[in-house]
């Protein structure tokens, strides 16, 4: 028995404790790491249940899916309004047909070429993709041309259009479209909007503004003939919300709102699209893929002239 009297209890009990804590903590470790794998894998589920957006869809500039929007200005112009009121004109359904391929009573149709007398007569309501009509210096006068009625930044938006001041070229100063048109009574107007705004405005939206224009500028100036040109397709390189399919749709409408105004159709947008529908290689200003170069707006032109308003 004395051989087991210098034994040390106290020794052994102590690595006895120490064994067991360190089970313990390898034990909650397991526990702890089977856990956190469980919790991975559940996350791994839920996010898959995510649309996962595809490369190469960054949002394009802003012009290209949500072209920009001027601000209006409510300020009413000095100009007293003119006093000839033309009847308002109903906005049509929003059921619309397609464009049609045939000439119609609204339609243009093909013509004999006017010449470039007949272009000199017109006035241009543009947006940002067709102030190249006047950058590209195609009409008489040249970049200088009295034919272009823009905004100061180059955009116009069809929400609030009635209230939105343009310049007139002739003194520079800014005026609603109603009363340039009242002081220049136009023999032709061609309005060349809708693409900027078109993913902002509702269709009915759309129409509302679009007929209270038309409205405003019968007032303004009862004998101008009003003619609705169409939107231009894009590129196909073009990425985003706008796409050739809307823009078709949206010239239904517009060639819808023709009719119901009982005013002309230009659908020149034809003359500028390939096979596939977008906008040809050889009329791309290499830029957004929304303007078109030069010889794209005088395809433009040519097809105007040879689309005579009779």
């Amino acid at each position: 028995m004395k051989k087991y009297d210098n034994f040390n209890y106290s020794f052994f009990l102590t690595v006895i404790c120490v064994i067991a804590t360190l089970a313990l903590v390898f034990a909650v470790a397991v526990v702890t790491i089977g856990v956190f794998f469980s919790a991975d894998s559940t996350d791994s589920e839920i996010f898959e249940d995510h649309v996962e957006i595809p490369s190469g869809t960054d949002t394009p500039d802003t012009l290209d899916t949500e072209p920009v929007q001027s601000t209006p200005d409510t300020q009413v112009p000095d100009t007293e309004p003119p006093e000839t009121q033309a009847p308002d004109t109903e906005p049509p359904e929003t059921q619309l047909p397609n464009t049609p391929n045939e000439p119609t009573p609204t339609l243009l149709g093909e013509s004999e070429d006017m010449g470039q007398e007949y272009i000199d007569k017109f006035v241009f309501l543009v947006d940002a993709t067709n102030v190249g009509l006047r950058s590209y210096g195609v009409l008489s006068g040249g970049k200088n041309t009295d034919q272009v009625w823009r905004t100061t930044n180059g955009t116009l938006t069809l929400s609030g259009i009635c209230e939105k001041k343009i310049i007139y070229p002739e003194s520079g100063v800014e005026m609603t479209v109603a009363d340039a048109a009242a002081k220049a009574k136009p023999e032709y107007l061609v309005i060349a909007l809708g693409f900027e705004g078109m993913n902002q405005l509702s269709s009915e939206k759309f129409i509302e503004e679009y007929t209270a224009l038309i409205n405003a500028l019968k007032a303004a100036s009862p004998d101008t003939l009003i003619i609705l040109q169409s939107v231009y397709p894009i590129a196909s390189r073009v990425k985003g919300k706008v796409t050739n399919e809307k823009i078709n749709e949206l010239n239904s409408v517009i060639y819808s709102l023709a009719q119901s105004c009982d005013v002309k159709y230009l659908d020149t947008c034809t003359a500028l699209k390939d096979e596939n529908g977008a906008m040809k290689e050889e009329y791309d200003n290499g830029g957004t893929g929304w303007n078109l170069n030069a010889k794209g707006f005088e395809t433009v032109l040519s097809y105007i002239r040879t689309h005579a308003y009779k």
